[in-house]
């Protein structure tokens, strides 16, 4: 096992993140992140830095690598990464940076399922769990980015349409219904979830993740 730093943009995703696992959470906005992570590993820093939020964090999250650390950054959320000085930021610790999308690992129809299968396995046996923080009517979508926008959604908010009675009428006549969406704060910025119909059971089929 391991102990993971978490960094939330406010106080009151503090406790949420502490419940989903975390075993130390710091708030960003108000503290140095990689000041608190320094004192939190007796000044040697950590392994691994997965940073979705982009450009105002990068020179923190390289900051709390340990020698020969890497970072994985995956997110835009305050905008696109800057220019990296690689004698400056990374040659000092010998540090590692990647920047994988999910095009790179989920090229073929084998991958795309096979990650599909592992994801909602996860999330059948209680290891991820998702639970549903708003939902949202169709005619609410401007509230919905607002809120978004102004960072209150605090897990995945879900829209809507006003035919979704008549999707889920659908599934018991054993036809292929839509899609709904779900808003994730973070860097994620709008997942895709389609639901498809096989045996007049309702159940997921793929999950796209747009970064």
């Amino acid at each position: 096992g391991c102990n993971v730093i978490g960094t939330v943009g406010s106080d009151e995703k503090i406790e949420i993140a502490k419940k989903s696992g975390f075993d130390y959470v710091i708030n960003y906005s108000k503290d140095d992140f990689s000041k608190k992570v320094k004192e939190l590993t007796d000044g040697k820093g950590v392994p691994v830095v997965y940073d979705g939020v982009g450009k105002n964090t990068l020179e923190g999250s390289l900051e709390c690598l340990k020698i020969r650390g890497m970072m994985v950054s995956f997110g835009n959320a305050s905008g696109p990464l800057s220019d990296i000085n690689v004698p400056k930021m990374l040659q000092p610790k010998g540090l590692y940076l990647v920047r994988p999308s999910m095009q790179q690992y989920l090229s073929t129809r084998e991958e795309l399922d096979e990650a599909a299968s592992n994801i909602f396995e996860k999330i059948k046996s209680g290891k991820v769990k998702i639970e549903i923080f708003k939902k949202y009517k169709l005619n609410e979508v401007v509230e919905a980015h607002k809120d978004l926008e102004a960072r209150k959604i605090l897990g995945p908010a879900i829209i809507l349409p006003w035919s979704m009675l008549n999707f889920i009428e659908l599934t018991r006549l054993n036809k292929p219904i839509g899609f709904m969406l779900l808003f994730w704060p973070c860097s994620w910025g709008l997942t895709l979830a389609y639901y498809l119909n096989q045996e007049t059971t309702l159940y997921f089929k793929y999950l796209i993740l747009f970064f």
